[in-house]
This record gives structure tokens, C-alpha cells and sequence, in this order.
């Protein structure tokens, strides 16, 4: 069950002829799983604060469909592709007017902040995770 979240593509955001940066992208898939964290019961502080676990970004990609235009709105749908003890990859799917515009898969591994190695998500967390997971 993907969560939908909408924005408003701004003039800051495009190139001279008006169409969406390829960077700008990223930061909104990132803004829609932020959003995601907040509004799944996980937490802004269990993951972006927690005490012994940090999730680093290991690998992202962007794949683009067609251009987006400054001046409107774009939605923005989160999955969980992919979900290991130590790894969750989140799919940002944008759509505007029933097309898709590009997808954002954003890969991020779960590290102990003292080692800095890999490390299990945390129970909680991984359990709100699973939720959210795409059947296969």
C-alpha cells in the first residue's frame, strides 16, 4: 500500500525552459520518504535521531518517463521494494495527471553509529517497515 504525497514543482526547480532538473528529482522522492517516515508510525526521531543506528543512502537511481513542468502540481507514491534484516529500498514513483514522470529507487543500509558497520533495522522500526512492503 504505497503512501501518495503531492507537490508543487517551483520555477527554482526547473531549467530555462521550464522543465524539472534532473537533481531536483531526488530531493523529492528523498522530501516523499521523509514524509513516508513521519506518517507510517516509524518517526522522524527513530530514524533520522536514533541513538545507535544511522540509515545511509547506499546506491540511488532515477528512471525518467517523460519531462514535469514548473507551475504544477506532481504526485508522489512510496513503496518498500525491498526489505532485508539490514536493508530497505524505497521506490519513489511520480505521476502527474495519470503519467508516470520518473521513478527514484533510494537504497539505504542500516549501520551502528559507534562501528560504523553494518547493522540490523531495529525491531520496531523494521516491523513498520514490513507493512508497507510490495507483495512480489
Amino acid at each position: 500500500m504505497p503512501l501518495r504525497y503531492t507537490y508543487f514543482v517551483h520555477f527554482d526547480q526547473c531549467d530555462p525552459a521550464g522543465i524539472l532538473f534532473f537533481g531536483e528529482s531526488f530531493s523529492l522522492a528523498h522530501r516523499s520518504i521523509e514524509k513516508f517516515i513521519e506518517t507510517s508510525g516509524i518517526g522522524w526521531d527513530n530514524w533520522f535521531n536514533n541513538d545507535s543506528t544511522a540509515f545511509p543512502i547506499r546506491h540511488a537511481s532515477c528512471d525518467y518517463f517523460q519531462p514535469v513542468s514548473g507551475g504544477t502540481e506532481i504526485d508522489i507514491s512510496i513503496e518498500i521494494n525491498d526489505l532485508s534484516k539490514s536493508t530497505v529500498c524505497f521506490g519513489a514513483v511520480a505521476e502527474q495527471s495519470g503519467y508516470k514522470k520518473f521513478r527514484v529507487q533510494s537504497v539505504h543500509t542500516a549501520i551502528d553509529k559507534m562501528s560504523r558497520t553494518k547493522a540490523d533495522i531495529p525491531p520496531e522500526i523494521f516491523l513498520k517497515l514490513s507493512q508497507f512492503q510490495q507483495s512480489k
